[in-house]
């Protein structure tokens, strides 16, 4: 069975953490497409309010199987987390490297 997104967007309510957490189906269908887009995730404050996450996928074969993320605050001095995207795709394509062996055993 595939993950259909219209169904989990569908299927529910949308509980906000913080002023701003995405609340909508149509809110988070485009950030979703949003992602797609740039190959890379933001959480700006939606889940804990001072908290900024990036994150990047791990892919094995052509298929999302993992993510690598950073998390950094909003406190002190100016927060870009794209900053430190360069370090994390690097990080993610090592690890997709030492998975390659292992791409028999990985379903998803």
């Amino acid at each position: 069975m595939h993950f259909r997104l219209e169904t989990a967007l569908s299927s529910g309510t949308f509980v906000p953490l913080t002023p701003n957490t995405l609340t909508t189906p149509e809110a988070l269908s485009a950030e979703f497409d949003r992602i797609r887009r740039n190959g890379y995730a933001l959480d700006e404050q939606e889940i804990v309010q001072g908290l900024v996450c990036i994150a990047v996928p791990i892919q094995l074969e052509g298929r999302v199987i993992a993510a690598v993320s950073l998390v950094v605050t909003r406190k002190g001095d100016a927060v870009r987390p794209t900053a430190y995207l360069a370090r994390l795709r690097a990080a993610a394509t090592e690890i997709e490297r030492k998975l390659q062996p292992f791409s028999d055993m990985v379903r998803v």
